[in-house]
C-alpha cells in the first residue's frame, strides 16, 4: 500500500480518469483486464504509473481486497514484465460491493481520489482472508459445444465454418498485435514532430475529424484544423497518445465485436462512464485493415 496524502498530491498533479473498474470477477476475466491495462502502460511514457485501487465490500473478508491488488501487481510484474515501481497499490475502504479500479496516471496527473467509504459500523466481517483471495468460478462455455456435437451434419458444417472464421480472426488479431508497437511508436513520433508527410501514410484516407464539420477525405484540412488556436489539435493528440491505448470495447460498436482489430486512445476512453461524465476531451481510434497495416481512422473532440 502507498501511504500518500491525496491532499498533498493534489497540489502536484492535474486531473486524470480511471482505465477500468470491476467487481469480484474470476481470475481469468481479471487477467484479461490486466492485459489491457499492461498494454496501455507499455505504450505510454516510462513516467506513467498504474494505480490499482481496491475496496472491500459491505460483507467483507478481512484483507481480501488488498490481496487482490497484490495478486494483480504480481501478474503485471512477473507475467507482463512491467517495472514494479510503476504499479502502485491503494486501499480505499469499504463500498457496497468489492471493487477494483485501474487508473493510468500520466506525468502531471492527479492521484485519482477515493470514493466515499461507508462507515465501518455498516460493515459485516464474514471471516479473515489472511492475504488470500476467495475463488470465483468463471462462466462455463462448454455447454454449447456439447449441443453442437449432438446436432446433424449440416449443423456441424456451420460450426466448422464458424470456427474457421474464429481462427481467421485470431490470426488477424495476432498479426495486428505483432506490428502495433512499431506502428504506434512511429505514429507518436510523427505527431510529436507534426510530420505531415509521415502521417499521410499512417492516417486513413477516410479519417474522421472535427465532428464532421470539415471534409473528412482531405488530410490537409485535418492538419490545418489541428494547427488552429496555436496548435490545439496537435497538443491534444500528443496528450492522449501519452496516456496509452486499449483494445476498443464492444460498447463503441453498440455491443457488437468489431470486425477488425481496433484500439482507442486515451486508454481511459474505453470506460463508458468516462465518456458519459465528460471526462474525455479528445479521442482517437486506430484500426488494422486488410492490407496488413494500422491506420488512425478517427481523431476528434469528444463527444457529439
Amino acid at each position: 500500500m502507498v501511504p500518500l496524502s491525496e491532499r498533498t498530491l493534489a497540489t502536484h498533479f492535474s486531473f486524470n480518469s480511471p482505465f477500468d473498474e470491476y467487481g469480484a470477477v474470476c481470475w481469468e476475466d481479471e487477467k484479461a483486464r490486466l492485459d489491457n491495462f499492461a498494454f496501455a502502460l507499455e505504450t505510454a511514457d516510462r513516467a506513467t504509473l498504474g494505480h490499482i485501487i481496491v475496496y472491500d465490500g459491505k460483507l467483507a473478508c478481512r484483507g481480501e481486497a488488498f490481496a487482490r491488488a497484490i495478486r494483480a501487481k504480481k501478474y503485471l510484474v512477473e507475467h507482463r514484465k512491467l517495472e514494479a515501481d510503476r504499479i502502485l497499490l491503494r486501499w480505499g475502504g469499504y463500498l457496497e460491493d468489492m471493487i477494483t479500479t485501474l487508473v493510468i496516471t500520466p506525468p502531471g496527473a492527479t492521484i485519482w481520489p477515493f470514493r466515499s467509504s461507508i462507515p465501518l459500523s455498516e460493515v459485516t466481517f464474514v471471516g479473515n482472508c489472511n492475504g488470500k483471495v476467495r475463488p470465483v468460478t468463471c462462466p462455463k462455455w462448454d455447454a454449447p459445444n456439447k449441443r453442437w456435437r449432438r446436432t446433424r451434419r449440416a449443423s456441424a458444417l456451420i460450426v466448422v465454418a464458424s470456427r474457421s472464421t474464429e481462427l481467421e480472426s485470431k490470426w488477424s488479431n495476432t498479426a495486428a498485435e505483432k506490428v502495433w508497437p512499431t506502428f504506434f511508436a512511429e505514429f507518436r513520433a510523427a505527431v510529436r514532430a507534426r510530420d505531415r508527410q509521415t502521417l499521410r501514410n499512417l492516417l486513413a484516407p477516410d479519417l474522421l475529424f472535427s465532428l464532421g464539420h470539415h471534409r473528412a477525405d482531405h488530410l490537409e484540412e485535418a492538419f490545418k484544423y489541428w494547427d488552429a488556436e496555436n496548435g490545439k489539435g496537435w497538443k491534444a493528440f500528443n496528450r492522449i497518445l501519452n496516456q496509452g491505448t486499449a483494445s476498443v470495447a464492444t460498447w463503441w460498436n453498440r455491443g457488437a465485436k468489431s470486425s477488425r482489430p481496433s484500439r482507442v486512445a486515451p486508454a481511459a476512453a474505453n470506460l463508458r462512464m468516462n465518456i458519459d461524465r465528460g471526462g474525455i476531451g479528445w479521442y482517437a481510434i486506430f484500426e488494422y485493415r486488410e492490407d496488413g497495416r494500422w491506420y488512425c481512422v478517427i481523431f476528434q473532440e469528444c463527444c457529439d
